[in-house]
């Protein structure tokens, strides 16, 4: 009885660490911000270069600022690591033109390069509504006119339910539990049957001597 003494608490502790991890899943604490964003159409407009301005981790925005180059009609993450980000911007360079790399001042975020034109900051509520997790996916079409960078919100997919994600964590813990339970418990009758037979061998050859 020994080995199930000590396999139900550590049992009990994985179960315990999973539902921690699904409370963090639900909403319970803040998730670090997981968003992809798509420009479906600026292969209309060959002669640019597009990047995201944007700030994105846990510290003050200022140290965390990203440049992050997009391709038409093609999913693109976020970098950075956090739950604090800033207004995102879209900026349009002409085409092969360097962007130095962002320096630590948030003004950078509204600074536009020579011959660059820049968007307003995206339509980040619209995602909000589908999303109270900082997980998702949005996206945009862009116009360039009169010398104006604008991108228009289209739409988005929400995550993966969080109610669904918790029942997978929540039952993945209860399966879990209950094999290690299991394994001790054949762990310990294994070990019964075994000592059995040791004393059982013990007393035939007290028998023969």
């Amino acid at each position: 009885m020994i080995a199930i003494r000590f396999q139900l608490p550590i049992a009990a502790f994985v179960t315990a660490i999973l539902a921690s991890s699904a409370r963090a899943d639900m909403g319970f604490s803040s998730p670090p911000i997981e968003i992809q964003v798509r420009f479906d159409n600026l292969s209309d407009y060959p002669d640019y270069d597009f990047y995201l301005k944007y700030g994105l981790g846990n510290g003050a925005p200022s140290s965390s600022l990203h440049l992050t180059k997009v391709t038409s009609g093609t999913l693109t993450r976020l970098e950075g690591t956090g739950r604090r980000l800033t207004d995102v911007y879209l900026l349009a360079v002409p085409r092969g033109q360097v962007v130095p790399p962002p320096p630590y001042d948030l003004k950078w975020l509204k600074e536009v390069p020579m011959n660059g034109i820049q968007s307003d900051p995206l339509m980040w509520r619209e995602l909000e509504k589908l999303d109270n997790h900082n997980n998702g996916s949005a996206y945009y079409r862009v116009s360039i006119k009169d010398n104006n960078l604008t991108a228009t919100w289209v739409g988005g997919d929400e995550p993966t339910s969080q109610g669904l994600q918790w029942c997978v964590v929540a039952c993945s813990g209860i399966v879990l539990s209950g094999l290690i339970a299991v394994g001790g418990l054949i762990w310990f009758l294994l070990r019964s049957r075994r000592s059995k037979t040791a004393a059982t061998r013990s007393t035939d050859d007290s028998h023969d001597d």
